[in-house]
This record gives structure tokens, C-alpha cells and sequence, in this order.
């Protein structure tokens, strides 16, 4: 179990993290959704013992980070944005540097590194440098390092941005095999398709504070019970600027927009109607996690 307590963070006058509480239960796969700069990777930083609370306590299976760093850390593996491996190096020499950190050593390792690198897809390219890999499959190499030493609690900060398909799908692979082992995973995100998928419990944070948390049937019953209302012209119509009472975009020729079915509708319409614009078509789909997202936060996900 992971558990944040009353968690708060300054950079001087700054303030990161304030009075963060979570809890995220032994064996989830907790997806952790949030904008740029919402405080994600400072998250997966105060619980890999990078970064120190200023106040509160951050807990991982019962220890506490302030006063357990060093027996904490080696119960977790950390999967950082950044590729943080070797490039003149082969696959199998950057695994053999960190199990040598880990403290693995001779047969052990060696049959933990040719385990990792059937499980990763890329046993056949073990001995190539890595200057020589795709992105995508440096990344499976970077989860191989994080997983070397069989941690309980393993963390994965936006693992699969700009990788092929076939890495992601790989990694998809990996993430459910360690749910099915018990492993607590922690894993943001900037994509609500993979949370969906892979997680089992989900929070939404912005400007440091988690504002929601739950299952996904619980987070969006909690919501307004907003609709996503595609709106089509009989003109071709593209990023029109119009003043609307709801939250709105454009995707191309279609007016998206999060609001109930009745008064809000009615008051788009009336304006829609006021300008000229002759509507083809207008689309209902039931609230998703995107609306809920774009309604605690006010911004698309990927903005």
C-alpha cells in the first residue's frame, strides 16, 4: 500500500504540493491523470525518495520515507519520462550495471536479465548498443532496469509518449502481468484510452492537489452528468470564435461541446441561431472520463 498523509511540498515561496492525501491500495494499478505541470512527476519523485515532503508523511508498505528511505527504496522500481540508460552500451551490459546497484550478482542476475529481455520482446537484440534501438524499445529496456530486482511497489512516469504501437502494446503486456503478480503500479498518463484499460482505481490532480479519486464507474458517477454535444454545420465552418455559456472546442468542422441536454443546450442553440449558423446534426454520447477531466480542471488533458 501507498499512502500520502497531509503531504505538502515548497520550493521557497512556491508551493508544489499541498495537503495531498491518497491512498492507493497493495496490487492496484492506479492511473494518475493530470496537465502539464499538475505535479505528477513530483508525485512518482517524494515516492522514489528523490524529493523530501516539506510536511506530512509519504508511506510504502508501511514505511515511511523520512525515516526508512534507504528500505523503501529497495522495494520500488522506478520508470522515470526520461530514457535513463547507456547508449554506448548493449541492453544486457546496462542491465548488468544496475542489478550490480541492486546488489544481484553472478547466475542470479544473469537469469533475472535473460528473463526480462524475453518478457520486453528484444532477446534477440540483447547484445546491440542501444544507440542502435528505436525509442520505444529503449523504453522497454528502461522498465527491464526498473524491474531487475523484483520490486513490490513500481512506479512509471508517462511510459509510453512517442513509442511505436508495438512497444505500447508490449508495455500494456507487462503492466497486466505484474497486476496479475500483486505488484502495486503507479502509472501516469496523458492518455485516458491506456488509464481505461490498465487501471483499476484512478485520481485526477491539478496545481498539486488531487481532486478526485475512485474507480472509474465512481469518478463518473460523481460528475455533473455533462454530455460531449457534437454540433454540425450545413456550411463548413472551422475554429469559429463564438461566446458560449458551456465549455467548447473545435474538432475541424464539429462544434464539441460539455454541458447537460436541457438549459445550457437551449442557451447554445439560441446563440447559435442568433448568428446565422444553420446546423446539419447535432450528436449526444454519455458522460466519459475526458468530460470529467475537462470539467474538474478546465482543460483538455493534453493541453
Amino acid at each position: 500500500m501507498i499512502q500520502f498523509q497531509e503531504v505538502s511540498l515548497a520550493y521557497g515561496a512556491r508551493q508544489v504540493f499541498e495537503n495531498v492525501n491518497l491512498t492507493i491500495p497493495k496490487g492496484a494499478v492506479f492511473g494518475l491523470l493530470g496537465p502539464n505541470g499538475a505535479g505528477k512527476s513530483t508525485m512518482m519523485h517524494l515516492l522514489s525518495g528523490l524529493l523530501q515532503a516539506s510536511s506530512g508523511s509519504v508511506v510504502v508498505n508501511g514505511m515511511n520515507m523520512s525515516h526508512h528511505k534507504l528500505k523503501a527504496q529497495q522495494l520500488i522500481g522506478f520508470v522515470p519520462q526520461e530514457i535513463a540508460l547507456y547508449e554506448e552500451f548493449s541492453a544486457v551490459e546496462n542491465l548488468r550495471f544496475f542489478g550490480s546497484l541492486y546488489g544481484i550478482k553472478g547466475k542470479t542476475l544473469e537469469g533475472r536479465i535473460s528473463e526480462l529481455m524475453a518478457s520486453i520482446g528484444l532477446e534477440s537484440r540483447k547484445d546491440d548498443v542501444l544507440k542502435t534501438y528505436s525509442g520505444g524499445m529503449k523504453r522497454r529496456v528502461n522498465i527491464a532496469a526498473a524491474l531487475l530486482h523484483n520490486p513490490s511497489v513500481v512506479l512509471m512516469d508517462e511510459p509510453t509518449v512517442g513509442i511505436d504501437p508495438q512497444s505500447r502494446n508490449r508495455i500494456f503486456e507487462i503492466i497486466e502481468k505484474l497486476h496479475q503478480q500483486g505488484v502495486t503500479v503507479l502509472y501516469s498518463t496523458h492518455y485516458m484510452e491506456e488509464v481505461e484499460r490498465l487501471c483499476s482505481q484512478i485520481a485526477i490532480m491539478d496545481k498539486g492537489k488531487i481532486l478526485i479519486q475512485g474507480t472509474l464507474d465512481d469518478l463518473l458517477k460523481s460528475g455533473k452528468k455533462t454530455h460531449q454535444i457534437c454540433i454540425s454545420f450545413q456550411e463548413t465552418i472551422t475554429d469559429f470564435k463564438l461566446k458560449l455559456p458551456v465549455t467548447h472546442h473545435w474538432n475541424k468542422e464539429v462544434l464539441v461541446l460539455n454541458c447537460n441536454k436541457d438549459e445550457a443546450l437551449t442557451a447554445v442553440l439560441n446563440t447559435l441561431n442568433s448568428l446565422g449558423l444553420e446546423i446539419a446534426n447535432i450528436d449526444f454520447s454519455q458522460p466519459n472520463l475526458e468530460q470529467l477531466f475537462m470539467e474538474l480542471t478546465g482543460t483538455n488533458l493534453r493541453d
